[in-house]
């Protein structure tokens, strides 16, 4: 009886730790359909711990719809390769926009940890991406067909701007090479977002004093505000 109490218990435990968590996942506002005018983001129900499991998830998924345009069997075309391309990482976008936009407008301590985490990350996710090998022959085959698909001027504005991303960011190199990129890639990101963080301590630090001489010719309004 005692051991099936304890197997009982032990069942139990599991659970709630279970529904620990997951209660962030189903409760996150970046797994959920926005209802808001515009589809402004609902920032007062945003937490800090919402960020990464949803850029985490942003990640998984925008890699698995690149899997998916690479292993369709059928032969490249616009629709399954550029459009699909164009359609891919929603939620990682999603997510993105409002953590950069919080991280350089309303940032703190927290924020500013996890974009240091982020920067290592979201490089070598876009490597992965870039430097796909397979998913570059397919967006060379359709650029290479390119005269003969009766493309709109936005199709190839589109087709040939993606083609020029994809050897720009090195597409092209050899595989040595490709490594010394991601390398690099990744110092760039992090001493960015070193840089830019800096700037902004320095930026929010800056104090300027002035004594009454100083203030010559400003009216009492304009005063009252920089107090």
């Amino acid at each position: 009886m005692k051991r099936l109490l304890f197997i009982a218990s032990i069942v139990l435990l599991g659970a709630c730790q279970t529904e620990q968590k997951e209660a962030p996942v189903s409760g996150n506002p970046f797994f959920q359909e926005w209802d808001t005018p515009f589809g402004v983001p609902p920032f007062a129900q945003i937490k800090n711990e919402d960020y990464m499991p949803a850029f985490e998830k942003g990640m998984e998924d925008n890699l698995a719809e690149i899997d998916a345009i690479v292993n369709n069997p059928e032969e490249p075309t616009f629709a399954n390769t550029l459009e699909e391309l164009e359609r891919s990482g929603k939620l990682l976008s999603k997510v993105q926009g409002v953590f950069y936009n919080m991280v350089s407008s309303n940032t703190n301590p927290r924020l500013q940890e996890l974009q240091r985490e982020l920067s290592p990350l979201m490089s070598a996710h876009y490597d992965k991406i870039s430097l796909n090998e397979g998913l570059f022959e397919r967006v060379e085959a359709v650029y290479q067909a390119r005269e003969s698909l009766d493309l709109t001027a936005e199709q190839r504005k589109l087709l040939e701007d993606t083609r020029k991303g994809f050897v720009r960011s090195g597409a092209l190199l050899n595989e040595e090479q490709k490594s010394q990129i991601t390398e690099i890639n990744a110092q760039i990101s992090e001493l960015t977002t070193a840089f830019g963080q800096n700037l902004l301590a320095e930026t929010n630090g800056f104090e300027m004093v002035l004594d009454e001489d100083d203030l010559g010719g400003l009216s009492e309004g304009v005063i009252a505000a920089a107090a």
